[in-house]
C-alpha cells in the first residue's frame, strides 16, 4: 500500500472545501425550505386561453400548420385543442 503526505497548505485547502461544502449544503436546504413555503402559499388561477381567446373554437383545423392558409374540410369551426374548447386554462 502507498501512503501518500499531504502538506499543510493542502490539508488547509481540503479543509476550506469541506467547509465551502456544508455551506453550500446548507444554503441548498435553506431555499428548498423557502421554494417549498412559497408553492403553499401560492394560489392557482385561471386565464384564457391564448389559442381561441377564450372562445373555445377556432376557426383552423388543431392539427394543421401554422403558415397553412388553405384546406379542404366541411366544418366551419374546430374546438380548440389548447383548451379543448374549455375557454380557460388552469395556471399553477
Amino acid at each position: 500500500m502507498k501512503k501518500y503526505t499531504i502538506t499543510d497548505g493542502e490539508l488547509s485547502s481540503v479543509i476550506e472545501l469541506a467547509i465551502g461544502a456544508a455551506e453550500l449544503r446548507k444554503e441548498v436546504q435553506m431555499l428548498r425550505k423557502q421554494l417549498e413555503k412559497a408553492e403553499a402559499h401560492s394560489q392557482p388561477y385561471y386565464q384564457l386561453c391564448p389559442k381561441c381567446h377564450g372562445q373555445g373554437i377556432v376557426s383552423k383545423p388543431p392539427l394543421l400548420a401554422g403558415d397553412v392558409n388553405e384546406w379542404t374540410g366541411s366544418e366551419s369551426s374546430y374546438p380548440c385543442d389548447v383548451c379543448n374548447g374549455a375557454k380557460t386554462l388552469l395556471v399553477k
